[in-house]
């Protein structure tokens, strides 16, 4: 099952993990991205949680992060910015 964290409703996954589930706690080095979408007019992506391959975090324009903030996304990437300013974009793999 696959629980995807920052929606109005979270479904719990059936295995307790070590995972990060808050998306304030993971660094902008650990974003990996797994989805980008759009339906309307925004893009919105999924990330895989810091320690799962079954979390998926909700990462959208002006979302904080650890070390730093979502600027964009769009167009299979998600542009980040840390908190030094330095800006970075991270695509699907």
């Amino acid at each position: 099952m696959i629980a995807v964290v920052g929606q109005t409703k979270a479904v719990a996954s059936s295995r307790r993990s070590l995972a990060v589930w808050d998306v304030k706690k993971l660094g902008v080095e650990d974003v990996r991205l797994a989805v980008v979408a759009r339906a309307g007019g925004d893009s919105k992506a999924w990330a895989h949680a810091l320690g799962s391959s079954s979390l998926l975090l909700a990462l959208e324009p002006g979302a904080e992060l650890f070390d730093g903030s979502v600027v964009s996304v769009g167009d299979g990437k998600v542009r980040l910015r840390t908190s030094a300013g330095r800006e970075l974009d991270v695509t699907l793999q």
